[in-house]
Order: structure tokens, then sequence, then C-alpha cells
């Protein structure tokens, strides 16, 4: 915690590159909807309500890019959401992404991008959209060296789902650095707009009183091949939206839910009897909850109907979820086991 409270501090102090702005519906793609702000300020740990910084401020005019944001802007960050100074304005509330935003620098910058932060009041709702009709690709990936969201509370959002319309048979979203939810709530993926195949993030932290809502098949916290860790001191709700035996549905180097807990919904998901791996995490589980295989503190289970067990395996590494059979369902299978021995035994 106190290296991801350093790296905060570190970049709450950072100046702001750039801003994105442009109509609704704007694309990432677009290099026109990107302006340099020069030394502006970024709020990245909370909204302000002093009533002259909300979330940016422009201390100079911004002026447009004539190319799209690479490595030459030293990993900048670049703010969406609400700003303000000397062009009072708002990015956009609705962003499409179409097809992936990966720009290759080559080089020493080969696959660097720029760092995001989302930061706006209550009340209001920003959507990023994954794909499009008009495309060949099968898959389309948003991504980014980080992603922040600051928003002024819970009751704003930044959701990033399917595009109703798209083609592509694969969503995903890819930071190459920590993904971090410091206030408000964050969607990765609904139950409306469809499952994301895949979120990945080197380290991903939900702050205190932030909600993190997924609706993916993976949440995978690595960084390429290095083991990252998830801590949650918020709230994680992982709608399950795919469950198979021996493929985990968090990878992780550590989770810590110190302060917050994990949820994962089966509502209208139907679970077949077995054992199934939601956290796989070798590097070990930090808990809050009493060590006596308790984990109504740490972890809740939510909409599931059968009977279940949550446990660790052997070695502690892997949170574990076995789904047993109902008694009804004991009692027909053993009545079918009976049935079958005195069919053997007439037989004979």
């Amino acid at each position: 915690l106190l290296t991801y409270a350093a790296l905060l501090a570190m970049a709450s102090t950072s100046n702001a590159a750039l801003i994105f702005k442009g109509d609704s519906g704007a694309s990432l793609l677009d290099y026109s909807n990107y302006y340099d702000a020069g030394t502006s300020n970024i709020n990245i740990s909370s909204y302000l309500h002093d009533g002259t910084q909300k979330g940016f401020y422009v201390n100079t005019e911004p002026t447009p890019l004539d190319s799209m944001p690479g490595y030459d802007y030293k990993y900048p960050w670049i703010g969406i959401g609400e700003f303000s100074g000397i062009e009072a304005g708002c990015s956009p509330l609705e962003i499409v992404l179409p097809t992936s935003n990966k720009v290759d620098m080559g080089g020493w910058y080969s696959g660097q991008r720029i760092q995001t932060v989302f930061s706006f009041g209550g009340g209001k709702h920003m959507t990023i959209s994954l794909g499009s009709k008009d495309t060949s690709d099968t898959d389309v990936t948003y991504y980014t060296a980080a992603f922040r969201a600051a928003l002024e509370n819970a009751d704003s959002t930044v959701s990033v789902v399917r595009a109703a319309d798209a083609s592509q048979t694969t969503f995903q979203v890819n930071a190459d650095h920590p993904i971090m939810i410091c206030s408000g709530t964050v969607n990765f993926g609904t139950k409306e707009t469809g499952a994301l195949d895949k979120v990945t993030g080197a380290n991903v932290e939900v702050f205190s009183g932030a909600v993190l809502n997924t609706y993916i098949k993976n949440l995978y916290v690595y960084h390429k091949d290095e083991p990252k860790d998830l801590v949650v001191a918020g709230v994680l709700n992982f709608q399950v939206a795919e469950l198979v035996e021996g493929s985990e549905l968090i990878t992780t180097s550590t989770c810590s839910t110190q302060g917050g807990k994990i949820n994962f919904d089966f509502t209208d998901f139907e679970v077949g009897d077995g054992t199934y791996d939601l956290i796989n995490a070798p590097g070990g589980f930090s808990l809050k909850g009493p060590p006596d295989d308790n984990f109504s503190m740490d972890f809740g289970i939510v909409g599931l109907e059968k009977e279940y067990e949550l446990a660790f395996n052997a070695d502690g590494t892997i949170l574990q979820l076995t789904v047993v059979p109902e008694p009804a369902e004991i009692a027909a299978l053993l009545g079918g086991l009976c049935f079958g021995l005195a069919a053997f035994r007439r037989r004979r």
C-alpha cells in the first residue's frame, strides 16, 4: 500500500500534457480530439469542489495536435472529463474506439502508450464503446499505459463496454501499468452490453469507497511475464460470465482485501456441480477476516442457490468454489445406483 501511495502522490503532482475533448461519440483514434494543455495541473486522488478546479485546470490555451500522441510526450497523462480555466469545457461523455488503439513507436519506444485519468462530477456517466460494425478485425483492445478514475462519488461512473453493433468477437482492456479506481464507480463490461473477454492491469487497486464492477471472463493482474497485485479496499463485484474447471476468474500474484470485499455474482448463471478456481494467487492472500475458513468478511457469493463450499486449495494459493449436489440430486443418484445393482443381481 505504501508503494501505491507513493505512486499516487507522485502522479498527483505531475503535469497533464493532454486533454481529450470533442463532440459526443468522439473517437479515441482521431488525433483532432487531443489537445496539448501545456502546464495544466491534473487531479488524480480526488475530485475537487473549490469552484475553480474540477478534475483538470487549464493554465494556457489548449492547442490541437497534428498527429496522434505518442512517446514523444514522455508518457503523458491525458485528462478525460471536466476541466476549467482559460477554455472551460468538458470531454465527451460518449467515446468510441472502433478498433484497437495500439500505436507502435518502434525501437526503444515500442508499444509505449499514454496514461489516462478520468475525473468529473456526480451524476455524470461516461461510456467508452469498443468495436464497430465496419471492420474486418476479429478483436478490439483498449490499450492504455495506466487507467485512473477519480470521480466525485459513487454516483459517477466510467464504463468500458462492447458497442451494440460491434462485429468483433474478442473485447479487451489492456493497461501496461496500474488500474486504479480512486473514487466513483468503474464498469468493465455489463450484462446489458455483453461480457468483455479480458481485462489486464499491472496492479489493480480499488480504493476505500470506490467500486469496480466487472462482467468479464478473466481479470489478469500481470505486467508482461511479471505477476502483480490485486488490492481491494473498496468493493469489487465480479459478475460471472464464464466458469470452466481448471481456469480461474482472477489471475494475480497476491490478493489483499484489507478493508474491502470481493463479491462473485452468479445471478442468472447456471453452475454445474464441481470445483472451480475463483482466484489464483501464487503469492498468497492477505485477508481481514478470521483465519477459520470463514470468508464472509472478505468474499461474497451472490445469486448461487445451490449448496457450495468456499475454501483454499492445499497450499493456500487458490480460492476455490465447490458446488455440491443437492439432497434430491444425491437421492436420485443413489436410487439410480440401487436400481442398477438390483438389475445386475437379477442378471446373475
